[in-house]
């Protein structure tokens, strides 16, 4: 029982329990301390399928980058808006303006897929086209002389591409997608795969609308109090019954940037913000009006509430920063990208388009399931022929196995695709072949007449040494085949690697500990006495002669 140890002995009944219960119903709904905590689908035992099994959508979009125009003039322009609104008369509606290095460097910043210019007869020009560029700003801007018009074209940064991401998120979210898989290919290209979803077009026109950063006004109410734990009564702003929200006409064209930073005298994370010259205007009588109250501004992306700072002094020169007590790195960080995000709307477009309908319909699954239990079937039933006692020792390991990992399929959750359920079926035959590799060790300690509980021992450390060099270069290689996936958007890949990498992770645990602690037990029972029913082949006879004499040899040395 030393050996054994209590840990061992309670773990596989909690495993047992853990698989069973999660198995068993088809949905899960637990609270766990305040937390809720839900998993299952309608699928077979409640997994999440991918895209191969459940059909859905496949979309490849392409982000587009911007084209810097630096305007070189002989006199400064002051009003950056009238310039910003000669490119929206000939079709460049995004172009955001600001003022270079010198006072007469004008840098218009504009979307590469922008729309086609227009001229005043509504025939199509090309785009870009710098005489237009030049025209158009010469009659809506007088005594203005052009020494110089230069483009810069500039790909999406990895920021404004993690702020496409975020966005493409949560408008997917509200469909109720099961794990979609949205992630970056190469630099400007982003996979959406849908699974189940079949109103793919609205989910397009969905996702293909840029982002809208909207700055309200926050009136806080005294409506609802609660009563803190130390007994102090206080009016929760964020509470919908206790504020009301007012446009103030901020949006994320007047925004023109957002930086994650530090406090220089704090060292605290913060989110450093810019205003171009229209927005500097808001945004100062606005926190004039909020300076000193409870009151505050409210940023919204898409309608959804990002951040919420009171004011502490008027901001009169455009310049601001956010900051707050539980702000960590990490959260300034994803709130700049958020706000980048709506600041400069990156367009994106569809390249790739495809409705994928399940390679496995419900019924062949089925019966890929049942195949698969007939298959493990008699993989255990030449076990327990073979190997006898540990035959069924192994057969009972790789059930609590297969339940093990099944659970954790669905609990994370994975979602379990073809080539998943591929790398399922082959973490199963590494789990069978580890077992042999100790069985094997077993096998030759027995003969070598040592006693059950030795051999069980020895066996095991003897084998661990093979097992552990397979199952690590496994490890690796599924690493390296999931980041490969993930870099080139291959979900395939990803999702093979991912299942087999898990697998196998499991597999080591359940051989190096469930088999051995059943083996263990076993070795203490009656059948312990009998260590024939422990080896496939025949125990060779003790041979007393050479006893005597090896006794002998050692009571001379």
């Amino acid at each position: 029982m030393r050996k054994l140890g209590l840990w061992r002995i309670l773990l596989i009944p909690f495993i047992i329990g853990v698989a069973a219960y999660s198995l068993a119903f088809q949905n899960i709904n637990v609270d766990l301390l305040g937390i809720q905590f839900q998993r299952g689908t309608d699928a077979i035992l409640g997994m999440h399928l991918g895209l191969d099994l459940q059909g859905g959508s496949h979309l490849v979009y392409q982000a587009r980058g911007t084209k810097e125009l630096t305007i070189t003039l002989e006199k400064p322009v002051l009003d950056l808006n009238a310039v910003e609104e000669v490119f929206n008369k000939i079709g460049k509606t995004e172009a955001s303006a600001r003022h270079g290095d010198l006072d007469n460097v004008i840098i218009v910043t504009v979307n590469t897929m922008s729309p086609s210019v227009f001229d005043a007869t509504g025939t199509v020009l090309k785009e870009d086209d710098q005489d237009i560029i030049r025209n158009a700003l010469m009659e809506e801007i007088s005594k203005v002389e052009f020494l110089e018009i230069r483009d810069v074209d500039s790909n999406p940064s990895t920021d404004q591409m993690e702020g496409v991401l975020d966005t493409i998120a949560r408008r997917v979210n509200p469909f109720g997608v099961t794990e979609p898989v949205i992630q970056l290919m190469d630099n400007n290209r982003i996979l959406v795969q849908l699974p189940g979803v079949k109103n793919v077009e609205e989910v397009k026109k969905l996702i293909g609308q840029t982002a809208q950063l909207e700055f309200k006004e926050r009136t806080c109410l005294q409506v609802t109090a609660i009563t803190g734990t130390d007994g102090e009564v206080f009016y929760p702003c964020g509470l919908p019954d206790n504020h009301i929200d007012r446009e103030t006409g901020l949006t994320g064209e007047d925004l023109a940037r957002a930086y994650a930073g530090t406090q220089q005298t704090t060292s605290k994370p913060i989110v450093n913000v810019q205003f171009n010259s229209r927005g500097t205007r808001i945004f100062a009588d606005m926190t004039t009006k909020l300076a000193g109250t409870n009151d505050r501004f409210v940023v919204f992306l898409d309608e959804e509430e990002i951040v919420a700072p009171v004011v502490n002094q008027p901001i009169l020169a455009g310049s601001a920063y956010i900051e707050g007590p539980t702000f960590t790195i990490e959260r300034v960080r994803a709130i700049a990208i958020q706000l980048e995000s709506g600041r400069l709307p990156i367009p994106i477009e569809v390249v790739q388009e495809q409705d994928v309908d399940a390679v496995l319909g419900a019924d062949s699954l089925s019966k890929s399931l049942v195949a698969g239990i007939v298959g493990l079937s008699l993989v255990l039933l030449f076990m327990i022929a073979y190997y006898r006692m540990p035959g069924l020792v192994a057969a009972i390991a790789l059930v609590i196995y297969t339940s093990a990992i099944l659970s954790i399929f669905k609990l994370v959750p994975i979602t379990l695709t073809l080539a998943g359920v591929a790398a399922f079926i082959l973490s199963i035959g590494m789990a069978v072949d580890a077992n042999i590799l100790i069985f094997e060790r077993m096998k030759e300690e027995l003969r070598l007449g040592r006693t059950l509980t030795s051999a069980i021992d020895i066996g095991f450390n003897r084998a661990w040494t093979s097992i552990r060099d397979s199952n690590i270069s496994t490890l690796i290689t599924s690493a390296i085949l999931f980041w490969f996936g993930q870099r080139l958007g291959a979900s395939l890949i990803s999702g093979f690697a991912l299942t087999l990498l898990i697998g196998v992770a499991v597999s080591m645990f359940s051989a190096l500990t469930v088999s051995k602690t059943l083996l263990l037990m076993l070795s203490i029972t009656p059948f312990g006495r009998r260590k024939g029913m422990f080896t496939p082949e025949p125990l060779p006879k003790t041979n007393p002669q050479t006893s005597i004499i090896a006794q002998d040899r050692s009571g001379h040395l």
